[in-house]
């Protein structure tokens, strides 16, 4: 039986939107602490590894794969993600920190799954223009540790439930659902809205990384809805049933 031209352009669209749809939908909705990100190694030694969020020319947020002393407890090994992501200790070139560089963590404690950061009054010093990406960043870079879940920002001992610069709201706690890489239209949508990060490759210094970047998605949004924006994307089927 002789197989018709256009029913085989069909059963490869279908293969293929198949294979699409079941990539995408492992890069969007796997937990977000278990996606594994590849990214670049900065210059470092060798020792435990770690990643750390650094800001390019588009004010994007890139995330590197870095080597740290080996041994370190948890409270040394975000001292030293957070040190690598200050202004002026930036270990990797074209790339910029987001810590103001006389701001460095004063403390941090553990209680629970629950990381509290103490900073001094300082931090106020950041650049406003990134105030959105130093929410997110911190938040990423203190949640890759598998003690930590949520995190809890303290400014001169006081909580920080809005950001000094721009007022934009803290949640309490933060975790990986503020996004990251947020359109900045949407950072006062943080409490009625969720996130939905997609991955996209990128060329930085001559090698590819993955960068995350989220789509806030209204609370109010259908499970049904969310699909047909996931399906929109891969162009393959524009509609779901």
């Amino acid at each position: 039986m002789k197989i018709k031209p256009e029913t085989l352009k069909q059963g490869a669209a279908l293969m293929f939107g198949a294979v699409a749809l079941a990539a995408y939908l492992t890069t969007v909705l796997w937990p977000s602490r278990s996606q594994p990100v590849q990214t670049v190694s900065g210059s470092g030694g060798g020792g435990d590894m770690v990643q750390v969020y650094l800001l390019d020319e588009d004010a994007t947020l890139i995330p590197y794969t870095l080597g740290i002393e080996e041994g370190l407890d948890l409270n040394q090994r975000v001292a030293e993600v957070l040190r690598l992501m200050t202004i002026g200790n930036e270990p990797v070139q074209g790339v910029r920190g987001l810590l103001p560089n006389n701001a460095q963590l004063e403390n941090c404690t553990l209680q629970g799954s629950q990381l509290s950061l103490y900073f001094p009054e300082n931090f106020r010093n950041y650049d406003p223009k990134t105030e959105m990406r130093l929410l997110e960043g911190l938040t990423w870079a203190v949640t890759q540790f598998d003690e930590v879940s949520e995190v809890l920002l303290y400014l001169a001992g006081e909580p920080l439930t809005h950001m000094p610069q721009l007022s934009t709201p803290v949640p309490l706690p933060l975790n990986r659902q503020i996004g990251i890489n947020n359109f900045e239209n949407t950072v006062n949508r943080l409490h009625d809205s969720h996130s939905l990060t997609v991955f996209y490759t990128r060329q930085k210094n001559g090698s590819s990384v993955y960068v995350p970047k989220t789509l806030r998605i209204s609370n109010q949004t259908s499970l049904q809805d969310k699909l047909s924006s996931i399906l929109s994307d891969i162009s393959v089927f524009s509609q779901l049933k």
